[in-house]
């Protein structure tokens, strides 16, 4: 049976981001192969036969089950020098590997790096960001109550009942959020560099501060996280620790710099069990400690009950927005600049308060998702995209296809099939006018249900798109089952890829999962000429993004649409620059906005 992974590394656990064979998420990281394999001063890290070599011939998995007896590791170096974990193997019988395996290793090493660092870690401080922090932190917590039972069969910890002895000692957890109210005034005044230098001085401190057993994140550039497991005595005396480290200055390049710094945290599990709203309460706590005098720690409970309040009403008033239809889809382009045509447009969800205006998604989505009521919201764009595709059709235009983005709720709803049907054929829109958005995340809680229900929608001739792609569980294996039609690069790997080696990388990465795939990619995102030109160059050709167009209100379309016939027209039927596209869009779009 083979074993294989990816692991990641802090001070006092090996955390499992991808692995075969092996069913654990973390390990200890005292006496693991992999805590050896990132202490060594090596790029690669092999022991052959691991009964002979005294470091491991007591390891629970070489004494007994799975009885491993080869182990090699290639070390994943970041540019900047840290060693974040290890891309490792491992088998049952000895082995050595040749000259070309060894090459082959760092070479997947190397690609891994690129993938990690830009998705686990934050760039300047090289600490973990906030992805790695909330999966590290639930995986902790979860751990901490209990609920997890110890995966490795020969644990000297484990108890009859399964239970891991080291996940059972503490039940308590203090999350906290630093924010630097002042980072980007020192930016300014003293230029990237000191802020950067200043940044990895603070960090440093911290991590002394923080310790071993407890977890430290770079959020953003102004928001360092923290996760203390500690008794409630302890706790607050780390935290009167920390108030009193952030009140002295950091010395950069000769000069003492002051931050002006606030501090929120929340408790586990008095304030909740999901890692993320936990952060999220102590980032909302530390935003509320700026208000008040230094030297003081906030908590959620101190600061939000205003908020909650607030948050509450929004959700009650969630139905009354549905009953009168206030969510509106908003539709912007897709073009293709191989044709220099446009191939279709994405409904962007909005929110026309009658009291506060137009709303955005991110106001709007968590408390849906909260109340129930996301996936009526989902079934409403859906049918507001096909009354709009019949009413276009009636007045006579040449209308393209319209993706709908359904979120992972909607997809397991029972309801869903019918629901849509009942849309396509009360409005008689063709089923190939409508393409489905899927966000890669949602795949991952059952594949094999989610590929069976993808299958019923193909079976109502809907196509359906991966969004996002690159942004959730980014497993091969999890979407190798799953049909689709079309994968959506994020933002995240399309803007500056021009510029950044690591995020071109990674779009160059997820190019080639597209063509594994025979698959459409579709880059969202795009704004310069610079990112426009270099991916064309990649191969290619489908794009979204304000470099073409913004969303538009759901009245404006039509008017589009008569413009680009217009537009196709004076062409002759030849195919149009990219550059003369976008002008026509950008058009429409000022006078869509216009006062």
């Amino acid at each position: 049976m083979p074993f294989g992974g990816v692991s990641l590394v802090d001070n006092n656990r090996v955390w499992l981001k991808g692995r075969v064979g092996v069913d654990v998420a973390w390990l200890e990281r005292e006496g693991a192969f992999c805590s050896y394999a990132v202490e060594s001063s090596e790029d690669m890290f092999i022991v052959p036969n691991t009964l002979q070599d005294e470091r491991f011939a007591g390891n629970p998995l070489v004494c007994s089950a799975p009885d491993i007896r080869f182990y090699a590791a290639a070390n994943l170096i970041g540019h900047r020098g840290y060693n974040l974990g290890t891309l490792w193997v491992m088998g049952q019988a000895e082995n050595e590997l040749t000259e070309d395996q060894r090459n082959a290793m760092r070479g997947l090493a190397g690609q891994v790096v690129r993938l990690l660092e830009m998705r686990y870690q934050n760039a300047v401080t090289g600490l973990p960001n906030r992805g790695a922090f909330v999966s590290n932190l639930q995986c902790a917590l979860n751990q901490q109550e209990g609920s997890e039972t110890c995966r490795l069969a020969s644990c000297s910890r484990r108890t009859a009942e399964g239970k891991c002895l080291s996940r059972m000692q503490k039940k308590n957890a203090v999350i906290g959020c630093i924010k630097i109210h002042n980072l980007h005034l020192i930016n300014t005044a003293y230029g990237s560099n000191t802020s950067e230098e200043l940044l990895h001085k603070l960090t440093a401190r911290l991590q002394e501060w923080v310790g071993e057993h407890n977890l430290l994140a770079h959020l953003e550039n102004d928001d360092i996280a923290f996760a203390l497991f500690e008794n409630t005595f302890v706790a607050d005396s780390l935290l009167k620790e920390l108030v009193l480290s952030l009140s002295y200055p950091v010395e950069v390049s000769g000069s003492m710099l002051h931050l002006s710094t606030s501090v929120g945290v929340s408790h586990f599990p008095d304030s909740g069990r999901g890692a993320s709203a936990l952060l999220d309460q102590a980032s909302a706590a530390a935003s509320r400690a700026e208000e008040i005098p230094p030297a003081t720690v906030l908590t959620f409970f101190d600061s939000q009950a205003h908020q909650i309040v607030k948050h509450v009403e929004f959700i009650k008033q969630l139905p009354e927005y549905l009953r009168n239809r206030n969510f509106i889809p908003y539709y912007q382009p897709q073009v293709d600049t191989s044709t220099g045509r446009l191939i279709g447009f994405e409904a962007l969800a909005r929110l026309r308060c009658p009291k506060l205006g137009l709303i955005g998604p991110n106001k709007f989505i968590q408390p849906a998702e909260q109340s129930g009521l996301i996936y009526e919201i989902d079934i409403l764009m859906f049918d507001e995209t096909c009354r709009n595709l019949r009413n276009w059709m009636d007045e006579g235009l040449n209308v393209v296809p319209v993706a709908v983005n359904l979120s992972r709720m909607s997809v397991s709803n029972p309801d869903l099939l019918q629901r849509l049907r009942t849309s396509l054929a009360y409005y008689k829109v063709p089923p190939e006018l409508v393409e489905l958005e899927m966000t890669e995340s949602g795949f991952s809680e059952d594949p094999k249900k989610v590929a069976t229900r993808i299958q019923e929608l193909h079976h109502l001739g809907l196509k359906v798109a991966i969004d996002d792609f690159g942004t959730g569980v980014s497993n091969l294996s999890t979407i190798r089952d799953i049909p689709f039609e079309r994968l959506k690069a994020d933002r995240l790997y399309v803007h500056g890829a021009s510029a950044n080696l690591h995020v071109g990388g990674i779009l160059r990465f997820i190019k080639g999962i597209s063509d594994v795939f025979n698959t459409e990619l579709l880059c969202e995102g795009v704004e310069t000429t610079e990112d426009l030109q270099w991916i064309t160059a990649l191969g290619c050709s489908m794009f979204q993004g304000w470099y073409f167009s913004r969303e538009l209100p759901p009245e404006n379309v039509p008017d589009l649409l008569k413009s680009l016939e217009e537009f196709y027209a004076a062409g002759n039927g030849q195919v149009q620059r990219h550059e003369e596209l976008a002008r026509v869009l950008q058009q429409q779009v000022a006078l869509a906005y216009s006062v």
